[in-house]
């Protein structure tokens, strides 16, 4: 939780996820580090998710271009789910 995270799901001036309850979410968000590795290595690290996910991969990878948190998973099945607003931190 972080100190501009509400205790409970409210709005927020930045995004969709920041207004969403910090004691029952985690939140996913960017740092120096993403932006840093980005400049030294540019387009590594940027696979195919929509490919591998209706692929070998389906039914156990999902993807979703919704900014979702923690709590929206607590009913789905998939092993793992990316995003885009999650893969834009390294661009």
């Amino acid at each position: 939780m972080t100190a501009s995270q509400p205790t409970v799901d409210g709005t927020s001036k930045k995004d969709r996820r920041g207004g969403r309850a910090g004691p029952g979410n985690i939140l996913p968000s960017s740092t120096g580090t993403a932006k840093a590795v980005a400049k030294v290595i540019p387009d590594e690290g940027q696979a195919d998710r929509h490919g591998f996910a209706r692929g070998d991969m389906k039914g156990y990878l999902e993807y979703t271009d919704a900014a979702l948190v923690s709590t929206d998973f607590e009913a789905n099945l998939q092993d793992a789910v990316t995003s885009t607003a999650d893969s834009m931190l390294c661009q």
